[in-house]
């Protein structure tokens, strides 16, 4: 399959959806770690923290998990 011009093109979007999986994960992953890092020094609570970094309320779901991960 990857011998046709099907195949390169198939393999090329394989390739870029990973790339796009694996750079939005990255992004929760900092935003959860800022998350952490402020909710222990500001003792702001989760919804204290989201709301005072602007994170949209259907990106905090992802968030809300890796910050109770620690």
């Amino acid at each position: 399959m990857i011998n046709t011009e099907d195949g390169v093109k198939h393999m090329c979007k394989v390739l870029e959806d990973m790339r796009e999986e694996t750079a939005k994960a990255q992004e929760t992953k900092t935003l959860a770690d800022t998350a952490r890092n402020l909710m222990e020094t500001m003792k702001w609570s989760f919804e204290q923290t989201m709301e005072n970094m602007k994170v949209p309320q259907g990106q905090r779901g992802a968030v809300v998990g890796m910050v109770n991960a620690k």
